[in-house]
């Protein structure tokens, strides 16, 4: 991730309510170098946070995306610091492909002689292929 990105929620949360902390798993797309998701976890400080990102990560996978690194932590639990959100991310990379197409043409030259004192030559039909590249 390039310095100055932030993947850290744009929420702040008000921990009032004793030892009650927050965590955020942050999908992020290295591609675009935006944030595609933000799950948002809650629990007691010292309590294991327990979330499983692999189905999320499926479906990213599915719609075209590769695992980067699973920045989450299964053995993480929630800490005591209430001025602070713990973020984890999970970067993905979009995937791209190329695709060629090739197409036979013809191209067709037709001669006209303005005046008419010359016979103008006969048409000439030049076989060709024409090939494309897409990305997608």
């Amino acid at each position: 991730m390039p310095a100055g990105a932030s993947v850290t929620p744009d929420k702040y949360y008000d921990n009032t309510d004793g030892d009650a902390q927050h965590a955020a798993l942050v999908y992020f797309d290295d591609t675009t170098q935006k944030v595609l998701h933000t799950d948002t976890l809650t629990g007691n400080t010292g309590t294991a946070i327990t979330f499983d990102p692999a189905a999320k990560i499926k479906q990213y996978r599915a719609a075209g995306y590769d695992l980067v690194t699973d920045g989450y932590d299964p053995a993480a639990t929630f800490d005591a610091d209430d001025s602070t959100t713990q973020t984890f991310t999970v970067h993905l990379l979009h995937t791209t492909s190329q695709k060629t197409v090739t197409k036979p043409v013809t191209r067709t030259i037709v001669y006209v002689i303005a005046d008419g004192a010359v016979a103008a030559p006969a048409v000439v039909n030049q076989p060709g292929l024409f090939t494309s590249v897409f990305g997608t």
